[in-house]
C-alpha cells in the first residue's frame, strides 16, 4: 500500500505567461487565434482529398466548419454521428448548421457495443485502451470514414478553449472572465 510519505507531488508542466505582452488587448488575441486556426485549416485543406468535418454540437466543430467553408471553393462535406438513444436533437441541430453553410451533410445514429468493439479498438491503437471514450470515438470515426476521405475533428479541443462553461461565461459582455482589470 502507498502512504502519504511515499507519494511525491511533482509539477509536470505549467503555462508560461512570462512572454505575454501585457499591452495586447483581448481583441488582438482573438485576431491572433483566428489567424492561427485559419492557417491550420488551410494547411489541412491542401490535401489531395478535400477534408470534411466531423460535426457535433460543440463550438469547436462549428468554428472549424465555418473556417473550412471560407477556404474552399466546393461545398464542405460534413458528417454527424450520435450515439443512440440520444440521437435526434443533436443530429437535427448539426444538419441545420451544415445547411447554413451549404454543406453536403450526412447524419447517422449508432449504437455502442463495447464488448464487440474492444478487440478491434485494441488492434487499431496497438495497445490496451483504458478510456471508454475510445469506443464512441472509434464508432464515430468509422461512420465518418464512410462519407469523408479526410475528416477534421475538434474532439479534445474543448480543453484548449477552456471548456464550454467558460465559453458560455465569455459570451456575457458584463463578465470579464479570466482577464485582469487592466488587461
Amino acid at each position: 500500500s502507498v502512504t502519504a510519505t511515499d507519494a511525491v507531488l511533482r509539477e509536470y508542466w505549467d503555462v508560461d505567461f512570462s512572454s505575454v505582452d501585457p499591452s495586447r488587448s483581448f481583441d488582438d488575441d482573438v485576431v491572433r487565434v483566428a489567424g492561427c486556426l485559419s492557417r491550420a485549416v488551410k494547411m489541412r485543406s491542401a490535401a489531395d482529398s478535400c477534408p470534411g468535418i466531423l460535426l457535433n454540437d460543440c463550438i469547436e466543430s462549428r468554428l472549424m466548419m465555418a473556417l473550412l467553408a471560407d477556404v474552399g471553393s466546393e461545398p464542405v462535406k460534413s458528417c454527424s454521428v450520435s450515439l443512440a438513444p440520444e440521437s435526434t436533437p443533436g443530429l437535427a441541430s448539426c444538419s441545420d448548421f451544415a445547411q447554413s453553410y451549404g454543406a453536403v451533410h450526412k447524419s447517422r445514429s449508432v449504437t455502442l457495443d463495447a464488448d464487440e468493439l474492444l478487440d478491434q479498438i485494441a488492434s487499431v491503437f496497438d495497445e490496451p485502451v483504458a478510456d471508454i471514450h475510445q469506443v464512441s470515438a472509434y464508432r464515430r470515426c468509422a461512420v465518418a470514414g464512410e462519407h469523408l476521405g479526410v475528416a477534421l475533428s475538434p474532439h479534445g479541443a474543448g480543453q484548449s478553449f477552456a471548456a464550454a462553461a467558460r465559453y458560455g461565461a465569455l459570451l456575457q459582455p458584463d463578465l470579464n472572465v479570466g482577464r485582469s482589470a487592466g488587461a
